[in-house]
C-alpha cells in the first residue's frame, strides 16, 4: 500500500485546489517536481515507482524518486497543519500558539512578554479544561520560573489542583481509544461480542465512576463509548432512556456554554438519531429541529460537522412520515449544493439514501442511476465505511434490479453477494440477512409462490423477530418489500402502514 497515494485520496477536491495553491506560495520554480508528483499520486491509476520516475526525469531515478517523496510528505503536512488550525473553531490551536510563542520569546530573552501570553494560555486552557496543554503551560513555567519572575511552590500547587482532574480526563481516554479499537475491529469483522460489557469492563478497570466524570466533555465521550456499542447491536431501545437522562441532567446543572457547544451538538444529535431508530419521529424531528437551531449559535462554529448529519436524519425522518418527496428534495438540495463540504462518506451516505427514496417513489431507473453514481468500488466503500454498509448497498442494488425486471443480474448479484458474505453470514447479528436473500431469490425463481399461504407461514417460521417494539427499523424497511409482495401492493404504502401499526400488534407478515 502506498500510504502517500492513500493520504491524497483523502482530500476534496476543494483541497486539492488550496494545496497547489500552497505549494506555489514561494513561487521559486515555475515548475515543481513535487507538485507534478502530487498530480500523479491523486489520479486513480496504480503506478510502479518505476514508471512514476520515468513521468517525471525521463529516466528510472529511484534516489531522487524517494527524495521528492519526502519533500512533498513535509509540505502536505505543513498544509494540514496549517489548515486544522484555521478551521479549528474551539480554543485549542490558540492555547497552542500562545505556548508557541512564549516558547519563542524565551529564545529571545524577552520572559516579560512570554509571561504575558502564558497567562493568557493557561486561563483559557482552564476555562476550557484543556488539562494536557494545562499541563505543559505549567511545566513551561516552573523550568522558566526564574526568568519569568514566577513562584515555582504556588506552581506547583495548583499543578496538583488540576491533577485530579486530568487524571479522570486521561482514563477516560484510555478507555475511549481501548474501546474505540475493539469496536472498529467488530465493525470491520461483523463479529459480534458482548459489546456493552467490554465497555463496562474498560470503564470498570480505569476506576472510573459516572458521578466523577458529569462534564459535558467527558460524558459525551462515555455516552458516545455506549452509543458504539448499542449500533453495533442494534439495540437502540437500551440507549434512549439512558442518553435523555444524562442530557437533561447536564442541562440542569446548567453545564453547557460556548466552550462545550460542540458536546450540546453531539447529545442533541444522539437523541434525534435514537428516537428515529425506534421510530419516535415526532420526538425526532423535535431533537432534529433543536439541532438546527443550536447549530447557528456562536457563529456557526460547527456548521460543516453537523449540517449533513442533520441533512441525513431530517430526509429520513420524513421519509417515514409519508413525506417521501420532500425526503427527496432535501438530498438532492444538499447534494446540488457546491458551498457544502461534503467528505465522501456524507456524500455516499447522501447517494445511497436518496436512492432508496427514489425507489420508495417507484423511480427504479433514477435509483439505479444513483447507486452507479457512488463511483468507488465495493472493497474501496468497505475499506471507508464498513462491511455492513456494502451489504445493504449491495442488498439496495439487487432489490433494484428486481424491480426494473432484470432478474439474471439480481441472480448473479445474489450468487456473488452469497459467495463474498459467507462468513459474514454465519454471525449471529447477520444471520436474518441471509435468509432474506433466499426470500428474495424465491421471489424472482418463484413470484407465482409469494402470495400463497403456504409462504406466508414459511416466512414466519423462518424470520427471526425481536419484539415489536425492539425491532430494528432498517431490518422492517427491507422486510416490508417482502410483504409488499406478498400482498401484491406497492412497497412505499406498506412499509408506511406496518411502520406506524405496531400499537396495533400487527406483524410484519
Amino acid at each position: 500500500m502506498d500510504h502517500l497515494k492513500e493520504t491524497i485520496a483523502t482530500m476534496t477536491d476543494e483541497e486539492r485546489k488550496e494545496f497547489r495553491v500552497f505549494m506555489q506560495r514561494q513561487r521559486v520554480k515555475s515548475e515543481r517536481k513535487d507538485l507534478a508528483l502530487f498530480t500523479i499520486l491523486e489520479r486513480k491509476d496504480d503506478y510502479k515507482p518505476r514508471e512514476i520516475t520515468e513521468m517525471l526525469y525521463g529516466k528510472a531515478n529511484l534516489n531522487a524518486y524517494h527524495t521528492l517523496r519526502k519533500r512533498l510528505t513535509r509540505e502536505l503536512l505543513d498544509f494540514t497543519m496549517l489548515k486544522s488550525m484555521d478551521e479549528d473553531n474551539t480554543s485549542y490551536s490558540a492555547i497552542l500558539g500562545m505556548i508557541a510563542m512564549s516558547r519563542r520569546l524565551l529564545d529571545k530573552n524577552r520572559a516579560d512578554i512570554a509571561r504575558k501570553y502564558l497567562e493568557k494560555a493557561e486561563a483559557l486552557a482552564n476555562s476550557t479544561e484543556s488539562y494536557d496543554l494545562l499541563d505543559n503551560i505549567l511545566n513551561l513555567q516552573i523550568k522558566h520560573a526564574h526568568e519569568l519572575d514566577l513562584d515555582v511552590e504556588k506552581i506547583i500547587e495548583q499543578w496538583k489542583l488540576f491533577r485530579e482532574e486530568a487524571e479522570i480526563d486521561e482514563k477516560v481516554n484510555l478507555a475511549y481509544g481501548l474501546i474505540r479499537q475493539r469496536l472498529n475491529q467488530i465493525k470491520r469483522t461483523g463479529q459480534p461480542q458482548n459489546l456493552l460489557t467490554i465497555t463496562n469492563n474498560a470503564l470498570r478497570e480505569l476506576d472510573l465512576d459516572e458521578t466523577r466524570i458529569m462534564r459535558p466533555s467527558l460524558m459525551y465521550m462515555l455516552v458516545s463509548m455506549t452509543r458504539s456499542a448499542v449500533i453495533a447491536t442494534k439495540n437502540y431501545f437500551l440507549f434512549d432512556s439512558y442518553v435523555c437522562n444524562i442530557y437533561d441532567q447536564l442541562v440542569a446543572r446548567k453545564a453547557f456554554s460556548k466552550k462545550n457547544h460542540l458536546y450540546q451538538l453531539w447529545f442533541l444529535y444522539m437523541i434525534a438519531h435514537v428516537k428515529y431508530r425506534n421510530r419516535d419521529f415526532e420526538k425526532a424531528r423535535e431533537y432534529v429541529n433543536a439541532l438546527n437551531e443550536h447549530l447557528g449559535h456562536y457563529g456557526n462554529m460547527h456548521f460543516n460537522r453537523f449540517y449533513p448529519r442533520s441533512v441525513l436524519l431530517d430526509a429520513a425522518v420524513y421519509s417515514y412520515m409519508s413525506e417521501n418527496e420532500k425526503s427527496i428534495h432535501i438530498l438532492e438540495e444538499a447534494l446540488g449544493n457546491a458551498q457544502l463540504n461534503l467528505t465522501v462518506e456524507d456524500r455516499c451516505n447522501m447517494t445511497l439514501n436518496l436512492a432508496v427514496y427514489q425507489f420508495q417513489g417507484e423511480n427504479y431507473r433514477a435509483a439505479n442511476r444513483l447507486l452507479r453514481d457512488i463511483g468507488h468500488t465495493d472493497k474501496w466503500l468497505e475499506k471507508r465505511l464498513g462491511i455492513e454498509w456494502r451489504f445493504k448497498k449491495n442488498l439496495i442494488e439487487i432489490i433494484v434490479q428486481v424491480e426494473m425486471e432484470n432478474t439474471e443480474i439480481a441472480l448473479a448479484r445474489i450468487a456473488s453477494i452469497d459467495r463474498y458474505y459467507k462468513g459474514f453470514f454465519q454471525n449471529e447479528l447477520y444471520q436474518r440477512a441471509r435468509v432474506f436473500l433466499g426470500f428474495i431469490k424465491q421471489v424472482i425463481e418463484k413470484p407465482d409462490s409469494i402470495a400463497t399461504e403456504a409462504f406466508a407461514r414459511h416466512v414466519d417460521e423462518t424470520i427471526v423477530r425481536l419484539p415489536q417494539d425492539k425491532e430494528d427499523i432498517q431490518a422492517i424497511t427491507f422486510y416490508c418489500w417482502l410483504k409488499s409482495k406478498m400482498l401484491r401492493k406497492s412497497y412505499y404504502p406498506v412499509l408506511i402502514e406496518t411502520v406506524h401499526s405496531f400499537d396495533r400488534k400487527e406483524s410484519l407478515s
